[in-house]
């Protein structure tokens, strides 16, 4: 979790989220208006990012985020939430809670690591949360892959409707 340090180093973390209520953690996360993650230039970390580290510190319960997630009117504080899912919690609880977002075909602004924006569906985002190792620049813990679980009878197969059987 190398960028870790990168947040704690950065300006907005020190002028804005050192010392930040939860309460105004939330009116902060509601002012985010694209995601991402680390930037090239000098390995900039964005706001979002912050945000889902600052929330980290607050040890929030599983219930907090779940009331994050059902947040409807503002999908960035939702990303927020899925995000900080997929950093912190363990496999097999992210794939229970980011799973039905697949089916999310509102877009988000993505701020890519060359500082360009562009739209992208949450369902993608899920895609590349759940089997890719690097988003927005940043290094994701390990994710067993889903037929684990499935054989353990821990997760339902999953049903692929695009298959042709």
């Amino acid at each position: 979790m190398s960028y870790v340090k990168d947040v704690y180093e950065s300006n907005y973390w020190k002028l804005s989220l050192t010392g930040l209520s939860l309460k105004s953690w939330l009116k902060e996360c509601l002012r985010i208006t694209f995601i991402g993650g680390i930037l090239k230039n000098g390995n900039k970390p964005t706001r979002f990012l912050c945000l889902c580290i600052k929330l980290r510190q607050y040890h929030p319960p599983i219930q907090f985020i779940q009331k994050l997630l059902l947040f409807h009117s503002n999908i960035y504080l939702k990303l927020v939430g899925i995000f900080y899912v997929r950093i912190f919690l363990e496999p097999l609880v992210v794939y229970k809670i980011l799973e039905p977002y697949y089916n999310d075909f509102r877009k988000v602004w993505v701020l890519n690591e060359d500082n360009g924006k562009r739209l992208i569906a949450v369902g993608i985002i899920i895609e590349w949360l759940l089997n890719k190792s690097i988003v927005f620049g940043v290094k994701l813990p390990y994710l067993p892959n889903r037929n684990l679980f499935e054989k353990l009878n821990l997760l339902s197969r999953k049903i692929y409707y695009l298959h042709n059987n």
